[in-house]
């Protein structure tokens, strides 16, 4: 019921939707910036949706939810900004803060099977979000040192960062 769900394509960074030809997106479906059609196949149409999120991204504010039943009707039917606000089931351990820094940045340095490098570049300690599954045989450490991994969304990993120039490897 929630293939379609704009908050859930968003979140998991979904940029590329298969849609059938001449049934339009609504404008402002997905979000403020437009989705494009890139090519057509037939009866189907290619479309870009460029509201999805990145695969990692920094946020300064969370909510804890001890109860995961009650995160996933927060990410599908709420009103909060997702980029700003993660949902977490337990504290991260450190404050977060917002920041106004324009610099402030998260990229994949590095993926392989089973290990993912991250870097961060933070003004305030920070919510670093990695759009991919949770699940409890990860781990995670900044700057080669053990860290929380935390699961936001009710599925996702995260990690509360230390301001600075770090390095993340999950």
């Amino acid at each position: 019921k929630n293939i379609y769900n704009p908050r859930l394509l968003n979140l998991l960074g979904v940029k590329y939707l298969i849609n059938e030809t001449g049934r339009d997106i609504p404008p402002n479906f997905l979000g403020s910036a437009p989705v494009s059609v890139v090519n057509q196949y037939g009866q189907t149409q290619l479309v870009r949706n460029d509201n999805a999120f990145p695969r990692v991204f920094l946020a300064g504010q969370y909510k804890v939810i001890t109860d995961r039943q009650q995160i996933y009707p927060a990410v599908l039917e709420g009103s909060e900004d997702l980029r700003q606000l993660v949902y977490l089931e337990e504290e991260p351990g450190m404050t977060i803060a917002p920041s106004a820094a324009a610099d402030d940045s998260a990229w994949v340095v590095s993926r392989g099977t089973d290990q993912v490098t991250v870097g961060v570049k933070a003004s305030s300690a920070q919510l670093l979000v990695m759009t991919e599954t949770w699940f409890d045989a990860w781990q995670v450490a900044i700057d080669g040192q053990p860290a929380k991994l935390l699961r936001s969304y009710g599925a996702l990993r995260a990690v509360a960062v230390p301001a600075g120039a770090r390095e993340v490897k999950f």
